[in-house]
């Protein structure tokens, strides 16, 4: 993103020592009809985030209160964007055909597995609620290229519509990652809790046979 004369020498003015800055490479506007638009300027020393300025077309620098009002929504929305990239692109790696193959070799192995039979259950439906989960993955992070096809090659422009977007999408894989540790966490410890009552009983119980 290419500033003009005018903003070059803003850019400029507030550089410090050893430090360069990078503007970057998409606008944001609040609706795809205003006519002002915001740049956002990243000042780094030695490759470090060191400050940032916000820029707007039509009043050029803006105080430090509605300067970071608008940083938000850029800042948001790369996290948005190394969410896709990184974290939920790992995640996919455990492919739907893996886990219900995973599935299929606990089922067929139940009876030798008999003394942990309760985590065997909770492992299987586990699995199961990553195989599902897995499709939805795979559903957000393409949802997510899409909206940064139209910021960074078409477009050029984050509007508050497709950050809305991304933050909800983002939500949703929240949800569902949160719905997997969630069954784990609840059902661990309800087996936990039934092994230390029978374990209390057990100990307590003076009827030798």
């Amino acid at each position: 993103m290419q500033l003009n004369q005018q903003f070059q020498e803003i850019a400029e003015k507030y550089k410090r020592e050893n430090e360069k800055y990078e503007v970057y490479p998409y606008v944001f506007k609040y609706t795809e009809t205003d006519e002002e638009f915001y740049y956002y300027i990243l000042y780094k020393k030695y490759q470090e985030g060191k400050g940032m300025l916000v820029l707007s077309s039509n009043r050029g620098l803006l105080n430090k209160q509605e300067g970071v009002e608008i940083a938000y929504f850029f800042l948001t929305h790369n996290g948005t964007a190394i969410a896709a990239t990184n974290v939920i692109k790992k995640v996919m790696k455990r492919s739907k055909k893996y886990v219900e193959e995973l599935i299929q070799l606990l089922q067929q192995n139940k009876s030798m597995l008999f003394p942990v039979q309760s985590s065997v259950n909770i492992i299987i439906n586990t699995l199961t609620i990553q195989a599902k989960n897995t499709i939805l993955f795979n559903d957000i992070y393409q949802s997510i290229l899409e909206i940064d096809n139209e910021i960074y090659d078409r477009s050029k422009t984050l509007t508050k519509e497709l950050w809305l977007r991304g933050r909800s999408l983002i939500k949703k894989y929240d949800g569902l990652i949160y719905s997997e540790f969630n069954y784990v966490f609840n059902n661990l410890h309800h087996v936990y809790g039934k092994i230390k009552v029978q374990s209390f009983a057990k100990e307590k119980c003076r009827v030798l046979h």
